[in-house]
């Protein structure tokens, strides 16, 4: 009876300290706790529908499976039997909208590709509207940044890479994210590369680099350095002209770390630091090496340490020397052994080798930054 009692205090005022408000409004908090209606039976929630309470992985995890299908179910209708209106248009978009939303986890992934999105979404980039070829992209984008979805985008990947070369520039920076984060692993890249169909994508890369938006040519950049890591596609990009998009881009000046990236994913191969050679990229390497970025400074440092094995560019390298040796002073031991490294392979040529003597014995500073312990280092490694 106590306890019955209490709880009807509660509910009617008898008891202050339990007194409950029943006709008030409910505060956020309860609002979000009650937004949601659970089914034991379907394992299933319905988000609040107000936009406040509405996000994207939240969506996903509350509608679940079912609604990747529902949403693929949908778009699969409109491209068989849709008129071509703008209310269709706009169904696509809302729906490709969600779908992207929905697509947040491995399992979400897994359930779209094996629906048959990748496909879906293939058609959707022939679309007449540039705002559903972006969405379309941007959705393939999100399967693509998937481990299992990798695999389902290797057929794609060629008709993306012809959207590089589209009028929009949100078409173009949507394919370059696509083609970016399919080939952020071993077997993505190799996706992009094996197949006939996809033996453009490199060389589509470097043609629409000059002629694109500065986030798409940033993403475009991180793509071609990974699939430069084969040696069929850094060919590819080469006979395209890569290494000419390369030395502009660090003439310019303040260039970002990843063309410096790629410039190391492409020297890697006789091919690139043959190219490398010929186009004058390594002297224009020094002012990276003198810069206040710790991450141009070491890729600066590590593609030299590939570039000057080839015994024709020891010489071209020449300019490098005197940041060379200032960095053997760099805080970061990877930047200092790279630069030791480069020394070593570059005075293997008489003249840089007398040049960089000589440079020691006429600058006194630089003679006190190579400290005892580098010269015993250079000494015993035989780097000079």
């Amino acid at each position: 009876m106590a306890t019955g009692f209490g709880l009807w205090g509660a509910c009617h005022g008898t008891n202050p300290a339990f007194h409950v408000n029943l006709n008030a409004a409910p505060t956020p908090a309860i609002r979000m706790q009650s937004a949601h209606v659970v089914s034991e039976a379907l394992k299933d929630r319905h988000p609040n529908p107000e936009p406040a309470f509405v996000d994207a992985t939240e969506a996903s995890v509350a509608y679940g499976h079912r609604g990747v299908l529902r949403n693929l179910e949908v778009l699969e209708t409109l491209v068989e039997l849709g008129d071509g209106s703008d209310a269709e248009t706009a169904k696509k978009r809302d729906h490709l909208s969600l779908l992207a939303g929905q697509l947040t986890t491995s399992d979400q992934v897994g359930v779209a590709t094996s629906a048959g999105a990748v496909n879906l979404c293939a058609k959707l980039l022939r679309d007449d509207n540039f705002s559903v070829v972006s969405m379309s992209a941007s959705v393939l984008a999100k399967i693509g940044s998937q481990r299992c979805g990798k695999e389902a985008m290797g057929p794609v990947a060629g008709q993306i890479a012809q959207l590089l070369s589209h009028a929009e520039p949100k078409v173009r920076e949507a394919a370059a994210t696509a083609l970016r984060v399919v080939g952020d692993t071993i077997e993505g890249r190799r996706l992009l590369v094996s197949s006939v169909e996809n033996a453009g994508v490199a060389t589509a890369l470097v043609t629409s680099v000059r002629a694109t938006t500065p986030k798409a040519k940033l993403d475009t950049f991180v793509a071609l350095a990974m699939l430069c890591k084969e040696e069929e596609a850094c060919i590819s990009a080469l006979r395209a002209g890569l290494m000419g998009v390369i030395v502009d881009t660090l003439r310019a000046g303040d260039p970002p770390s990843s063309i410096v990236q790629l410039l190391q994913s492409t020297v890697a191969h006789l091919a690139g630091k043959e190219a490398a050679y010929t186009s004058g990229v390594v002297p224009r390497l020094a002012p990276l090496l003198r810069s206040t970025r710790e991450d141009l400074r070491r890729l600066a440092s590590s593609s030299l340490v590939l570039i000057v094995v080839h015994a024709p560019a020891k010489r071209e390298a020449i300019p490098c020397i005197r940041a060379l040796i200032t960095l053997l002073k760099d805080p970061n031991r990877d930047i200092m052994m790279n630069a030791l490294f480069c020394l070593r392979g570059i005075c293997e040529d008489p003249q840089a080798s007398t040049e960089c003597m000589s440079l020691l014995a006429e600058e006194p500073e630089l003679k006190e930054m190579v400290s005892k312990d580098h010269r015993a280092t250079l000494a015993c490694n035989r780097y000079l």
